[in-house]
C-alpha cells in the first residue's frame, strides 16, 4: 500500500483536490536506473473533465489530504491499483492543479498552489506472499528419474517455506527458478541438496533449498539412493 500525503505546511488555507491521484498526482518510479511503467488493473483509469464540489476541498495550514493506492506484484481481485514485478523501486510523486483559471471559479478567494509540488523521493520494495503449496514435488521427482515404481520417493512431511521473503537493493532476476540437486536416502531423508542454479535473488534460492532440505520422504527398504534435481518454482500471491 502506497499511502499519499498533501500537506498544507504554509500559513495560509489552500485550495487542493480531494482526490489527488491519478488525476492531480503523477507518480514517477525507477528500478535502478530505469523507469517503470507500472500496469494498472482493476477499474479504468478515468480523468474527469468535470468536478462535483465534494472533488475539492479548502486545506487549513497543517491539514492533509491523504490517499492509498495499491501496488502489488499480483492483480488484487476488487482492490484496482497498479501492478509491479516484484523488487525495489525508487518514486517521486508530483502534485499540481492545471490550469488554474479552470479551477479558480470554485476556489474563490482560496489560493491555488501554483505549479508542481515534489515530494521527498522515497523507496519502496514489492516483497511477494509465497503459498506453501508451491510444487507437485512427487510428480516431479518421478519425472525425472529411474526409479522403479516401489522406490518412488512418496513425501511423508512437506518443508518448511517462509511466508514472505526480501529482496535486498541491486538484486535482479537472473530469469531462471532456482535448481536444487539432492539426493534422497531410503531412509526418506534429504541429504546433499545444493543450488545448482540462482533465481538472482538470495532469499528465494535459500527458502528454496531449505524447502527441499526439509522435506521428508517415506522411507523405501532396499531401495537405492533416489539422485533428484527440481527447478523451484512458486506461486506467488
Amino acid at each position: 500500500m502506497l499511502r499519499i500525503e498533501l500537506r498544507n505546511v504554509g500559513e495560509r488555507s489552500l485550495f487542493v483536490s480531494n482526490y489527488l491521484w491519478p488525476e492531480f498526482v503523477v507518480i514517477n518510479l525507477t528500478r535502478g536506473t530505469k523507469k517503470i511503467p507500472p500496469r494498472w488493473c482493476g477499474d479504468s483509469i478515468i480523468r474527469s473533465q468535470s468536478y462535483g464540489i465534494d472533488s475539492f476541498t479548502v486545506l487549513k495550514p497543517g491539514a492533509s489530504v491523504v490517499r492509498e493506492i495499491n501496488i502489488a506484484c499480483s492483480e488484487l481481485e476488487g482492490h484496482p491499483g497498479y501492478v509491479l514485478p516484484a523488487g525495489w523501486y525508487r518514486g517521486l510523486a508530483e502534485y499540481s492543479m492545471f490550469p488554474r483559471e479552470y479551477f479558480a471559479p470554485a476556489a474563490g478567494s482560496v489560493v491555488i498552489p501554483e505549479g508542481v509540488t515534489k515530494a521527498r523521493t522515497f523507496a519502496f520494495s514489492i516483497t511477494p506472499q509465497a503459498s506453501t503449496e508451491s510444487l507437485d514435488l512427487e510428480h516431479q521427482i518421478a519425472a525425472t528419474t529411474n526409479d522403479v515404481a516401489h522406490c518412488r520417493p512418496k513425501i511423508v512431511k512437506k518443508g518448511s517455506f517462509p511466508t514472505r521473503v526480501n529482496f535486498r537493493p541491486g538484486e535482479k532476476s537472473s530469469g531462471r527458478l532456482p535448481l536444487i540437486e539432492f539426493n534422497i536416502l531410503s531412509s526418506g531423508r534429504v541429504v546433499n541438496a545444493q543450488l545448482k542454479q540462482s533465481s538472482g535473488f538470495i532469499e528465494i534460492d535459500r527458502a528454496a533449498l531449505n524447502w527441499i532440505s526439509t522435506t521428508t520422504f517415506n522411507e523405501r527398504e532396499s531401495c537405492d539412493v533416489t539422485e533428484a534435481q527440481i527447478a523451484v518454482s512458486v506461486h506467488w500471491q
